[in-house]
């Protein structure tokens, strides 16, 4: 893969979502917008972005390159993501002092300066 066709699809990707945005019955929007796909988007993404980088040098250095990287990276990522989701972030937020609470309002009263 050279530096320019990367560059083209990764200048391309903000079409695609305007594409997908701008027809909201297509059949991409369709798909994406299934259960898994939006399960996936909600639970995993974050992870599949923090696993994807110790992932595919690894398995490069392995000795894994050309298509098999990509497929295996993927599938590599997807099961750390899964993995720490399940065991890790799935716990952490179901305990108590992590859930988002509501600030509650605080009334100021001024009092004269003591003499």
């Amino acid at each position: 893969m050279s530096i320019r066709s990367a560059s083209e699809r990764a200048s391309s990707s903000p079409t695609v979502v305007a594409a997908l945005v701008l027809c909201p019955r297509s059949w991409p929007t369709r798909l994406l917008s299934l259960s898994t796909p939006v399960w996936i988007g909600r639970n995993l993404s974050y992870g599949m972005y923090l696993w994807h980088y110790p992932v595919i040098p690894l398995l490069h250095d392995l000795g894994v390159q050309g298509d098999a990287l990509l497929q295996a990276g993927l599938a590599a990522t997807l099961a750390a993501a899964l993995a720490s989701y399940a065991f890790v972030e799935r716990h952490l937020l179901r305990r108590e002092r992590f859930r988002v609470r509501r600030l509650q309002p605080v009334v100021a009263t001024a009092r004269p300066p003591a003499l």
